[in-house]
């Protein structure tokens, strides 16, 4: 089996998002290279995402953070939420959706970084994850699992849970979610 190649990115307490160049053979590590560290917030890196041509981080200062992995440079800071960012995902290379302890939800395009849609529930989004159609998402409140049709930018369902929970993500076939 050839070597692979792949990024590791992990955001720190430390307002620092740092990157390894792993190659591994399968079974072991080969070699690992420092990559890049990015002091990206002015409070603690909470949530980290990336699709093959982003990396995005979200923190305690309220701000998204984008880096361009392709040139490795930093793109800027998308500022949409009014609190924390808890949590951020991708549908491919196009969209990115962000939620935060402020109840909302954003949407935005990659190719500008224009927010496209703010959707908010009442309590703090703990998780969220997209389906593979791109057209749902879920997002988890307190006791709360919610349903958004992201086509038409509202809430689909709301269904009360019994536990608190903080992530939430669809099986590769979108048929199943956990």
């Amino acid at each position: 089996m050839a070597p692979k190649k792949v990024l590791v990115s992990v955001g720190s307490y430390e307002r620092v998002v740092y990157g390894l160049d792993l190659e591994y053979d399968g079974q072991s590590i080969l070699s690992s290279k420092h990559s890049f560290a990015i002091p990206a917030h002015l409070g603690m890196v909470k949530s980290i995402a990336s699709c093959a041509r982003y990396l995005v981080s979200g923190g305690s200062d309220e701000n998204i953070k984008v880096f361009d992995l392709r040139r490795r440079r930093d793109l800027g800071t998308v500022p949409e939420h009014a609190g924390t960012i808890t949590s951020l995902a991708f549908h491919g290379d196009r969209h990115l959706l962000s939620a935060g302890l402020d109840g909302a939800l954003a949407l935005f395009r990659t190719r500008d970084w224009e927010c496209l849609q703010v959707m908010t529930q009442k309590k703090a989004v703990l998780g969220l994850a997209i389906h593979p159609t791109g057209k749902l998402a879920l997002s988890l409140g307190d006791k709360e699992l919610f349903v958004w049709n992201l086509v038409a930018g509202k809430r689909a369902h709301r269904q009360r849970l019994s536990f608190v929970a903080e992530r939430v993500a669809f099986s590769p076939s979108g048929l199943a979610y956990a």
